[in-house]
């Protein structure tokens, strides 16, 4: 029978069930959301929602975008810009709030202890390629929550703004796993990104500000429609460069980032070794050692027993004892499997525990070592803090002494196991102190397995394999060779991954189709973009078209004059991540892609090596019919040299 308080009790039950499942309901972000088509509230609750829409009607957001294309020049006019005295840039060095990346970074540590399971890396769907933020499945990388994003990309989005310019709000990584992050509320997100940018209310209203992120151009048709949903006013600026030298320079600031990071590694590890040697060479006792080296020199017998202040052991490993372990407690070494086991030899116990109970014998034996032992020390220089220099007596308490009855069987098997252990040891020398007392070097490990190189990422997996070919083996083994990539593909071992990255590179030099998306959201008053090239031949002109673009007071020839006699190129620095470096223009190091020579690279048909304009023009056919379609497009203007 089922009683009342039965029927209560599984009413409040249910009761709570659903009230849970309701909650969770409302929270969850509805699937339509995602495919950016469908104005959705993700705010559960309401009061809160209405909170956060007065603090952002409070901020100002950003009045112009710098959107590409990458290696074009955005660096150094995004620089010259903000030097401008009515125009700011992004002010803040994190997109992410520090309690949201303190949040993250536990998340990481939680999987390195194994509280928490890692994420299983799953293939993308419909061909894309992952950590492209491009193709079908780049809009469907919104998680339910943040324990599914990997720990790769927690990392990433912890990191600094690029060269404080790049904040890549709307790209697809960013802005899907933002939603993730910001437990599905986008007007979080949004609120995140308006306070990288300068937000003092004493600042002038005449002050527009902007950032620079090269990645819009080029990352997907979803990018354009998410600045003209949020930001319909701002203002969009584009700087064109020839394809052929694009792809040159991209591929080389590849190649440069991937050996400055080789080097800060490198160095990195000499630092770490230079550490440890100071560490260990900062005092002539090797008590300074770490703490397995001081373990093998116990297993190996070089002490003989536990007293205070004793070389060569833990400080404070046992408990007790007035700067080491002994005196309180007995100490036992541990091992892999557990603590490690005593040999039924009653010297061996008193040398390792100084507890155990033992006949006169073995204390004769034991007296007998412990003198040796303290002649060697005695004749060593400079030790300090050890068990010689203090008036720790070296005889036993009369507490520890307890005697035992005495089996003589037991004791005839205990002397010679006792005489053979001694047997099997080293002899101790006795005049070359420091010799005995070096540490005895480890031994090789005898495992049936190699050891695993240190895993990577796949990303640096595949920058490391570009980073050993060189540019014209990279151009033929891309699409731009038709005729025998995939020859060169199989006779080099060029993997699948690599291969799709670089035809990648190879497709941010395509502007037509891209040109297209962004023209049909932005009108002439909204979109202003020119070739490359005018930054740097004439480039006081086009600041000052960019003046009357945006709106600012002209501030004179001869400041922005001044302004462009240095180029800026971001490049990784150590312990700082991406920032940027100016230079003066002569300075500046590029490729040439002009000069005719024989290359070491066989030809695959006939017997002949390849001719390093050979594959240059390769390049320049594979752009021509796009470059012509954007001149179409354009109403027939064509680029120098394109």
């Amino acid at each position: 029978l089922i009683t009342p308080t039965m029927w209560r009790k599984r009413s409040l039950i249910w009761i709570s069930l659903l009230l849970a499942f309701s909650t969770h309901f409302a929270s969850t972000i509805p699937d339509a959301y995602i495919s950016d088509d469908v104005d959705v509230d993700v705010d559960s609750d309401n009061d809160a929602n209405t909170e956060l829409v007065k603090d952002i009607a409070k901020l100002k957001e950003p009045d112009f975008l710098l959107i590409g294309v990458v290696k074009s020049g955005s660096t150094s006019l995004y620089h010259y810009l903000v030097q401008h005295p009515q125009i700011s840039g992004v002010e803040q060095e994190f997109l992410l709030p520090s309690d949201v990346r303190q949040r993250l970074q536990h998340i990481i540590q939680l999987r390195a202890q194994g509280k928490i399971a890692k994420v299983a890396n799953k293939k993308p769907k419909n061909g894309a390629t992952a950590g492209a933020g491009t193709g079908p499945a780049a809009q469907l990388t919104v998680k339910d929550s943040v324990y599914e994003i990997n720990n790769f990309d927690l990392s990433r989005m912890m990191k600094p703004i690029i060269d404080q310019k790049e904040v890549r709000f709307f790209d697809s990584f960013w802005y899907n796993h933002l939603q993730t992050v910001a437990n599905h509320s986008m007007l979080t997100a949004w609120k995140w990104y308006l306070n990288v940018f300068n937000q003092d209310e004493d600042a002038s209203p005449d002050m527009i500000r902007g950032e620079a992120s090269p990645t819009y151009f080029a990352s997907s048709q979803l990018t354009a429609q998410r600045i003209k949903t949020w930001l319909p006013d701002t203002k969009l600026i584009l700087l064109l460069r020839n394809p052929v030298r694009r792809f040159v320079s991209h591929l080389k600031m590849i190649k440069e980032n991937h050996a400055a990071n080789l080097r800060f590694r490198k160095m990195r590890q000499i630092e770490r070794n230079q550490q440890r040697m100071n560490a260990s060479a900062g005092d002539n006792s090797i008590a300074q050692t770490d703490m397995a080296q001081r373990r093998r020199l116990q297993y190996n017998n070089f002490n003989p027993l536990n007293m205070p202040n004793m070389p060569y052991m833990p400080y404070n490993a046992g408990g007790g004892g007035r700067g080491g372990y002994g005196a309180g407690a007995a100490f036992t070494p541990r091992t892999r499997y557990g603590r490690k086991k005593l040999g039924p030899n009653p010297l061996t116990r008193l040398m390792r525990t100084n507890r155990d109970n033992t006949n006169s014998h073995v204390r004769k034996q034991f007296n007998h070592l412990l003198d040796e032992y303290e002649q060697l020390l005695q004749q060593q220089q400079g030790v300090r803090g050890s068990w010689i220099d203090d008036d720790t007596p070296l005889s036993l308490d009369e507490d520890d002494v307890m005697s035992m009855p005495v089996d003589d069987a037991q004791y005839i098997n205990d002397e010679i196991a006792m005489n053979e252990m001694l047997r099997q040891q080293p002899q101790m020398p006795s005049t070359n102190v420091n010799e005995y007392l070096a540490p005895p070097p480890p031994p090789p490990l005898q495992s049936k397995r190699k050891a695993k190189k240190r895993p990577v990422n796949k990303m640096e997996e595949i920058i490391g394999a570009i980073y050993k070919l060189s540019m014209y083996q990279v151009i033929l083994v891309s699409n731009a060779n038709a005729q025998s990539s995939q020859f060169y593909i199989e006779r080099w071992g060029i993997k699948r991954d690599v291969s799709s990255f670089i035809n990648r590179l190879l497709f941010g030099g395509i502007y037509a189709q891209r040109m297209q998306e962004w023209t049909s959201r932005f009108d002439d008053q909204h979109f202003f973009y020119r070739e490359s090239d005018d930054l740097f031949d004439a480039p006081v002109q086009l600041m000052r078209e960019l003046e009357t673009f945006l709106g600012v007071d002209a501030w004179g020839d001869d400041h922005w004059r001044n302004v462009t006699q240095k180029v800026y190129n971001v490049q990784l620095a150590k312990g700082k991540g991406y920032q940027h470096d100016a230079k003066d223009a002569q300075e500046i190091e590029h490729w040439d892609i002009s000069v005719d020579k024989e290359t070491k690279i066989p030809h695959p048909t006939e017997s002949r090596r390849w001719r390093s304009l050979e594959i240059i023009d390769m390049l320049r056919d594979y752009y021509r019919p796009h470059n012509v379609e954007l001149a179409n497009f354009l109403g027939g203007v064509k680029y120098k040299d394109w």
